[in-house]
Formats: C-alpha cells, sequence, structure tokens
C-alpha cells in the first residue's frame, strides 16, 4: 500500500492530501465532444493532479480530430485515446469501457462520462475512502439534469460513476460484454464485485451532475422503469449467476492507440506556446516523440564557475538534460552548452523560489518521454566509484534515494557530523519513476522539501552525490545567513552546523558501500 504521511494542513487542502492519485478515469466515448466541451473545464481542475490519466476509449471515429485538437489546450493532463475505426450505432458501453481499462497504467480505476461534471471534488472523496477501506469500491451520486439546471429525478441517484482497484476488475474480466442494449451494466459491475468479498461504499458527497437534452431524459427515465425489461433480464443482471461474464479476450473489441502520454507525439506547437512565458529559451531537439530512460533536470543561479564540470561529469550518467536559468547575472545560461541538452530556459528572478523552479522544470520535462527523471544541482557531481543505474530496468521501484556527502575545505574530505546523517553521509530523494505531468505539493514558505512529487516503493541505491556547495568557508557562511533569515517555517532548529569551527572530517576515498544509509524496499 502507497505510504502517507498526513499533516493537518495537507488533511484541509485536498489538493495536496494524495500526491499520487495512481488514478485512471475510463470514458467510454460515443459523439460526445459538444458535451465534453461543457463538462470537461469544470472537472479540470480536479483532474490535473499528480498520478491521475484519463483513458478516453472513443467507440467510433467521427470526432477523433476534433478531439485530439481540444485535449492540446490541457498539456497538464494524462491523455490516452483509444479508437475504434469500425462505425456502427449506439451500444451499451461496457465493451468501450473494458478497452478502457484494459489500456489505464494506473492502480485505481474510476469510471466516468464524458458528460458528467464534479460537482464536489469526486476524485478526492472516493480516492481517499479506498486509501482507508482496501477490498471495496466506492460509488457517488449522479444528479441528472437538462441543459437549463432541471433534475428529472426528485433526488439524485446511487449510479453510474465507480472506483476501484484495477485488479478486482481484471478478477472478474471487466464488465459484462453481454449486455448490448441501455443500461444495466453499472448495476452488474456492482453485484459481481460483491461477489468476490469487495464491498461498496456510497458516498452520497460525491455529486456529479450529468446534463442531456430533456427528450433524452425521458427516454432515460423511462428506461429506469424495470417493467420495460423481462424479468430474466433483471435477474441476470441485478443478480447475476457467476461473478465471471466474458471470456479471456474481455477488453479487446478495438486497440487503436491516438493518443498516448507516455508516448508523445511530434508536436512542437503546444511546447512551443509555453515557452514564450520564459526570458529566453532554447530547444535543441526536432523530434519530441524520442523516448528517453532518464532525464536529469537542473537549475541554475550564478554558477558560471560549475556549469562545464557538472555538464561533463554528470550528463554521463543520463540521456538528456533540462536546464532552468533563475535570471542569472554572469552569463551562466549561455554556456550552459552540452549535446545531451534537450531544452534550457531563463525565468524570471522574483527572488528565491525553490518550490517555483522545481516546479518548473517538472512542467516541461512533461513535454518528452521519459521513464525517470533526476533533480541534480550545479554544486553536486556523481562520484565515478559509485553511479549504480540498475534501478532503471527494476518495476519494483518507484523512488530512488541517492547518497549524499558535503565536502568541507577539500575536495577529498566531508562533514562526518553533518546533521540528519549516518556519519556524514546522507539520503536523498531525488530520482522517481515518471507519473505523468506532475508537481511537488507542498507548504510554499517551506525551505526544505522532498524533491520528488511524491514518494512511494523507495530503493536506497549505491550512487553517491559530491555536494560542493558547502565546501568553501565563505560560502557556508553566506548560507548560514542566507537558510536563517530564509527558513521563515522553522524547518529546521538552527544553521550552527555550517559555522562549526571544527567538525570531524572524513576521507572521501575511505567510504564503501557498506556505510551507505540502507533500508528495505518502502511500499
Amino acid at each position: 500500500m502507497e505510504v502517507f504521511n498526513y499533516t493537518d494542513e495537507e488533511i484541509r487542502n485536498p489538493s495536496s492530501f494524495v500526491h499520487n492519485f495512481d488514478l485512471s478515469i475510463v470514458m467510454p466515448f460515443f459523439k460526445k465532444i459538444s458535451d465534453f466541451r461543457i463538462t470537461f473545464p469544470n472537472n479540470y481542475p480536479y483532474i490535473k493532479r499528480n498520478g491521475i490519466e484519463v483513458v478516453i476509449s472513443m467507440d467510433e471515429p467521427s470526432e477523433e480530430r476534433e478531439l485530439l485538437d481540444f485535449i492540446k489546450a490541457y498539456p497538464e493532463i494524462n491523455w490516452r485515446i483509444i479508437v475504434n475505426r469500425n462505425k456502427h450505432g449506439w451500444r451499451n458501453p461496457s465493451k468501450a469501457i473494458n478497452v478502457g481499462i484494459r489500456f489505464s497504467t494506473k492502480k485505481y480505476i474510476f469510471v466516468c462520462s464524458p458528460e458528467s461534471a464534479f460537482k464536489d471534488d469526486v476524485l478526492y472523496i472516493m480516492r481517499k475512502m479506498l486509501h482507508f477501506y482496501p477490498d471495496h469500491f466506492t460509488t457517488g451520486y449522479v444528479d441528472f439534469q437538462d441543459f437549463d439546471g432541471s433534475s428529472v429525478y426528485d433526488n439524485p441517484l446511487p449510479y453510474g460513476s465507480i472506483m476501484v482497484e484495477k485488479k478486482h476488475l481484471i478478477t472478474i474480466k471487466g464488465y459484462d460484454e453481454s449486455i448490448h442494449k441501455w443500461g444495466g451494466d453499472d448495476d452488474n459491475i456492482r453485484s459481481r464485485l460483491e461477489m468476490i468479498g469487495i464491498k461498496r461504499l456510497s458516498l452520497s458527497n460525491a455529486l456529479l451532475v450529468h446534463r442531456e437534452s430533456r427528450q433524452d431524459l425521458a427516454k432515460r427515465k423511462d428506461k429506469h422503469r424495470a417493467t420495460n425489461k423481462p424479468p430474466e433480464i433483471i435477474k441476470s443482471i441485478l443478480y447475476p449467476s457467476n461473478c465471471i461474464s466474458n471470456k479471456d479476450n474481455w477488453g479487446r473489441d478495438f486497440d487503436e492507440i491516438s493518443y498516448d502520454w507516455m508516448n508523445k507525439p511530434n508536436d512542437h506547437d503546444v511546447l512551443s506556446k509555453y515557452l514564450n512565458v520564459f526570458q529566453k529559451h532554447a530547444l535543441f531537439v526536432k523530434d519530441l516523440s524520442k523516448s528517453y530512460h532518464n532525464i536529469l533536470l537542473v537549475q541554475c543561479y550564478n554558477e558560471k564557475d560549475r556549469v562545464q564540470r557538472f555538464l561533463n561529469e554528470n550528463a554521463k550518467y543520463y540521456d538528456a538534460i533540462v536546464a532552468l536559468d533563475d535570471d542569472s547575472e554572469d552569463g551562466s545560461f549561455e554556456l550552459i552548452k552540452h549535446e545531451k541538452i534537450l531544452l534550457k530556459v531563463q525565468k524570471q528572478r522574483n527572488g528565491f523560489n525553490d518550490l517555483e523552479n522545481r516546479n518548473i522544470l517538472l512542467k516541461l520535462v512533461s513535454f518528452f518521454n521519459t521513464q525517470w527523471i533526476t533533480f541534480l544541482d550545479f554544486d553536486e557531481i556523481i562520484d565515478a566509484r559509485y553511479n549504480d543505474m540498475a534501478f532503471i530496468n527494476d518495476k519494483s521501484v518507484d523512488v530512488v534515494a541517492l547518497q549524499l556527502v558535503h565536502l568541507w575545505d577539500k575536495e577529498d574530505r566531508f562533514n562526518g557530523d553533518y546533521p540528519f546523517s549516518k556519519r556524514g553521509i546522507q539520503t536523498h530523494f531525488r530520482t522517481f519513476r515518471n507519473i505523468g505531468y506532475s508537481q511537488i505539493l507542498t507548504n510554499k514558505n517551506s525551505l526544505h522539501f522532498t524533491l520528488t512529487p511524491y514518494v512511494n516503493r523507495v530503493l536506497y541505491s549505491k550512487i553517491l552525490v559530491l555536494h560542493y556547495g558547502h565546501i568553501n568557508k565563505l560560502n557556508r557562511e553566506r548560507k548560514f545567513k542566507f537558510y536563517s533569515e530564509e527558513d521563515k517555517s522553522n524547518d529546521q532548529s538552527d544553521y550552527q552546523h555550517l559555522i562549526d569551527k571544527n567538525p570531524r572530517l572524513s576521507d572521501v576515498k575511505d567510504i564503501a558501500v557498506d556505510d551507505f544509509v540502507k533500508s528495505k524496499l518502502l511500499i
């Protein structure tokens, strides 16, 4: 289970409570572009959060071009679009939903109609409940309204949208694909989940609004009447005899991927639009569709003396680099040159804002295709002896902690008394698996925070980072003054260690793998 460390602030602020929703929103889509244009802007703030993808299962191709043009306005959304090339009339969405389930990549599934608008923070409410109540599924309530806002029923119905772990849907082989006509698929999937012991949580505070024309709503209300269905059909839907209704080929009615956030096409328009917000930018790659194993992110402020060494030493361990210059005054931006640099930008500086810079870099890297992302600073060099990147092929790992020492006075010495360390060796979460567009969520006033958007399945690596930022006594005195003034949240009680005159110093050459901070894989 994912590890969450809840704080009072996170409980008050839903947007930061779950740092990785790990959620696929599956939408069956049959000629719904007009409705989707209306509902999605309302839902967008809820969906633009860490670890959420939108899997649109387009059950006929006539609106594909319109949809692809529409999603360009929302590059922060992790889209997966699968298209059925076989034209046909309207049918029950079970087969389309199952295709979406098959193509989803996250732990949890939320099935939602494209014409449904979130009245509450439905995703947060339902996802939080599943965290505290495993082996359950959650359902919201739906208020069916016409386009004038009039409800067709006296009260919202506990109907429609459902959130559940994907593994449970796999166990029962998805929605019943033998249901061809309107209705029944929702009731049936709930009944079959309960048959395997997955219990229902009906959440009245997870409210969606489903809007249709008066004519369609009248048809919907009429079709809800049980008298319109033969008793044997009602029985098979509500009281299925078997939890598994499909054969092994379920969810394979169509499989053409039209757009995939994990394999973005070579489209410069959206990136170019975003780059215009910067003072300067330089894009060095023509093909944005290229895939990388690991992209390095680095920020810069007046680092001209460190730029070239950093690039020469660290670039050998990464496929590509994205750099942000925080309005340097010493010409650092122009010195950021290397064959592995994909993109560099220079923003306007408005004081020191590490969180803003990190999140800008995360947005920039989201335009590229990569499996892993790493943060380093220009005053950090990977030790050539310890650079084990084997985790890249380990599917059981999501976040990698790097080992780090602070060099002191000389390049071959480090501070063995540094706070929060094991004899001077610290661990820093710097590398993480790409989960799509994501941001680091923390208190904006925090001076120190974890440099990954989420923490899950952590590997403590055999990678050693040498930090040069404190090697010079004058720099340490400057940083003591800077941190003491900037740390308005009191992240640390004090910074006296930076001006300690007699710390215990150790030799870098004597560091061995057995000295590294170790921990079991954190699940």
